[in-house]
């Protein structure tokens, strides 16, 4: 399961418990990135002036399922760190969470072109 959401901030604004994550919002962009030893990830950021990117995505997202918060914080319930972001996470408006599967692609041939630029 990959699930991935962007809301704005305000959602969190009246629960002291989801604070911890707004410390710095509006002054430097923060991502904490948390990894158990089973190999699962969240990754939960803020960004100094928010998302503004609208641009169209040359793959398709469309190909998600419906996703539901209580699935993503049933995965996280034995973290040490769950109470702290869960209080984030429960605010997720269910029509920005997004269960897609991860693309897999073959590995290119080289990551730089014949002017030595990265790829």
């Amino acid at each position: 399961m990959q699930q991935r959401a962007c809301f704005s901030a305000k959602l969190l604004a009246g629960d002291p418990e989801a604070q911890w994550i707004l410390e710095e919002a509006g002054l430097q962009d923060r991502m904490r990135r948390y990894i158990t030893t089973g190999g699962l990830g969240l990754t939960l950021a803020t960004g100094k002036r928010g998302n503004n990117n609208h641009e169209k995505a040359d793959e398709s997202w469309e190909n998600i399922t419906n996703a539901r918060v209580e699935d993503a914080l049933a995965l996280l319930k034995d973290w040490p760190t769950y109470s702290r972001v869960a209080a984030v996470l429960r605010h997720t408006p269910s029509e920005n969470l997004a269960d897609y599967k991860i693309i897999s692609r073959d590995p290119l041939p080289t990551w730089t072109s014949r002017c030595g630029v990265l790829w």
